[in-house]
């Protein structure tokens, strides 16, 4: 399954539950400063303008509302110079939203964030309702700005205090070894960079860069296999089932192929599905139950999710695509259509998207599209709100570029960075289980290797490396081709808690499948080892080899080094033996130039563990925005001076 990065020891420090709790108080007490301080100038902004300048003709209450509309003019300016400005200033990017919702929702981290910005939102309504009574309790407006001081100084000793917590429990709980390769908390810090996806398919070297991947192929009809593997959880795979047939545009081109790992009493993935089915069309008994491949097996005889996955590909036929799931997953109107397109923008035959997923809580709305982001322009005058709505896929897009060493001292992936405003698969070093795409060629010509039993924290170096040297690609999916969601809510069973007759039977199929790791990478090893068909079925691709994948991705297996990331630009790299793609793809030959499109647009890559800025504003929204109220000004001027006007006439 996917492994986002979570809890106390993770690669990205996450506060704690108490700190969370306390986060949330605080910033309570900072909305209602915030908007209460707002409010309360909103109330006497007229009156006060009026004391200052000493207005108390007709033509006052219009001026003083110009005051406030050219004031909201100056506060639509600087908006818009945020947006313009914000990857140089990429720490007050939250600015372009509402600082701090944009900060609580870094609190929050991975955390479900619905409820508590329902709160947040709340708390904000009551302060604009309650605050603006102040007034009235006064006889003059001295008071009103002694308050507001008072409650600006409440709100900066809150912000000292609470940081001050944050960082004594990072000091405790975030601090690591830089030079320890087995330190789960050595993930690069927070930095920006700037992704230029247009070139990527350039190889760096002077002497290569005539050279190209294969370009897609795609059939006029094609059919897409998707294949998971599920252990004891019959309820949410049949969801994912489910959803991937509704919403799909060409449902009858799919096939599914389910692995299930059941007891006796379980229930299975293909009944849960047949009731969800049933259902939704009640006229058939199981609609494209036809179009749904079973393997069941007893959850006893389960040994990982890379034996399972290797049972998992032979479900496949004669499909034209494959995509790999969890069975805890939810798909998104249209996502078949998605998928290609976006597998067809890597400009790349030998194309695999993969990547961590958003959580299907946050990103999928009711109908089951992608869902709807609103973006509330904050007050620019006269305490008009806009709010925006827009129903696309999520601007922050998880990209794996960093690994670590697990707890058996293996490589694994450290959840997943984020990529700002990707509008283009982004080459990547990395595969991920949760998620994979590709031809199905790549399936049957990388097996998954069996014979690494219980495997959890190495499957997914072991993918990588493999489909690397035989030739193939990882790109991470743009917005066009995140089309998938994953349910990281907890899991009924796991098969690390599985029950064994003898248990000194698992330790040595365990460490006979870690040492077998350590052997395909030349890596020192102690104890048994099981060599069955290494070198020859399962053995690395020729394309490419593994000295060169070691390079690309940063991964190191020298004493006292740690990994390098990859949260970079990366570039194609050539095949050193094109042999076997050629063979592949018949009429292809690496050394001659094909005319290939290339993606538009470069984006941002955020590297900020699982915490999300709020989603930045449309220009083409902003500027119309700003044209409605150039008109009002407009408006709101010449009828100011038509009374101006009546006014001198009549003196």
């Amino acid at each position: 399954s996917a492994r986002p990065s979570s809890g106390r020891s993770s690669s990205t420090y996450e506060l704690p539950t108490n700190l969370v709790y306390i986060g949330v108080g605080v910033f309570m007490v900072l909305i209602i400063i915030g908007r209460g301080i707002l409010s309360i100038f909103e109330t006497i902004n007229v009156p006060l303008y009026l004391g200052v300048t000493g207005y108390s003709n007709a033509n006052a209450v219009a001026s003083a509302a110009s005051f406030q509309f050219n004031m909201g003019l100056l506060g639509l300016l600087s908006y818009l110079a945020i947006e313009v400005f914000r990857h140089k200033i990429a720490d007050t990017a939250p600015l372009i939203t509402a600082v701090s919702v944009a900060a609580f929702s870094k609190i929050l981290g991975s955390r479900q964030q619905g409820t508590w910005m329902g709160i947040l939102g709340s708390t904000a309504s009551v302060s604009r309702i309650v605050l603006p009574l102040l007034p009235a309790l006064f006889a003059t407006f001295s008071p009103m700005f002694l308050i507001s001081l008072v409650m600006a100084v409440v709100g900066i000793v809150l912000l000292v205090w609470y940081e001050r917590l944050v960082n004594d429990d990072k000091d405790t709980y975030g601090a690591h070894n830089p030079k320890d390769p087995y330190d789960p908390n050595w993930k690069e810090p927070k930095i920006d960079v700037m992704l230029y996806p247009e070139t990527q398919n350039i190889p760096l070297d002077n002497l290569s860069k005539h050279l190209r991947p294969p370009p897609p192929r795609i059939p006029d009809s094609y059919d897409i296999f998707v294949g998971l593997s599920s252990f004891r959880d019959g309820e949410r795979c049949g969801y994912t089932l489910f959803t991937g047939f509704l919403r799909a545009i060409r449902p009858h081109r799919l096939f599914f192929g389910v692995v299930d790992q059941v007891l006796e009493n379980d229930t299975t993935c293909l009944i849960e599905y047949c009731k969800l089915a049933h259902n939704e069309w009640p006229y058939d008994d199981c609609r494209f139950r036809s179009q749904i491949r079973v393997d069941e097996l007893h959850a006893d005889s389960a040994r990982g999710p890379v034996f399972a996955r290797h049972h998992q590909q032979k479900l496949i036929h004669d499909e034209e695509f494959c995509l790999q799931v969890d069975a805890h997953s939810a798909f998104t109107k249209d996502w078949d259509l998605g998928v290609v397109s976006d597998w067809k923008a890597t400009n790349n035959e030998m194309a695999v998207l993969s990547t961590y997923l958003h959580d299907l809580h946050n990103f999928i709305s009711d109908d089951g599209s992608n869902n709807e982001y609103k973006l509330l322009i904050p007050p620019l005058c006269f305490g008009i709100s806009i709010i925006v709505v827009y129903c696309v896929a999520p601007d922050h897009l998880p990209h794996v570029c960093q690994t670590m060493r697990g707890t058996n001292g293996l490589v694994r992936n450290i959840g997943a960075d984020l990529i700002v405003e990707s509008k283009h698969p982004q080459l990547s070093a990395l595969w991920a289980a949760g998620f994979s795409f590709s031809k199905c060629h790549a399936e049957k010509r990388v097996p998954v290797d069996p014979y690494m039993l219980w495997m959890f924290e190495g499957e997914e170096f072991l993918r990588s490396s493999h489909l690397w040297t035989a030739g193939y690609d990882m790109y991470s999916p743009s917005r066009v081709g995140s089309v998938v969601y994953h349910n990281y809510t907890s899991i009924p069973a796991r098969f690390e808690e599985m029950q064994v007759s003898d248990e000194a039977v698992r330790t040595r199929e365990r460490t006979m499948a870690e040492n077998r790791f350590r052997l395909v990478v030349d890596w020192p090893f102690e104890g048994p080892v099981n060599t069955f068909e290494l070198t020859t079925t399962y053995a690395m691709g020729r394309a490419r080899s593994l000295d060169q994948y070691l390079e690309f991705s940063g991964v190191t297996f020298a004493p006292d080094q740690v990994d390098a990331h990859t949260c970079r630009q990366l570039y194609w790299v050539p095949y050193a033996d094109p042999t076997s793609v050629q063979a592949l793809l018949g009429n292809w030959h690496m050394g001659n130039r094909e005319k290939v499109a290339v993606g538009e647009g470069s984006a941002a890559l955020r590297s900020s563990g699982r915490s999300f800025d709020y989603l930045p504003a449309d220009h083409s929204v902003l500027v119309g925005v700003g044209v409605v109220l150039i008109l009002m000004g407009g408006f709101m001027h010449s009828r100011q001076t038509k009374i101006k006007h009546h006014d001198k006439s009549d003196v």
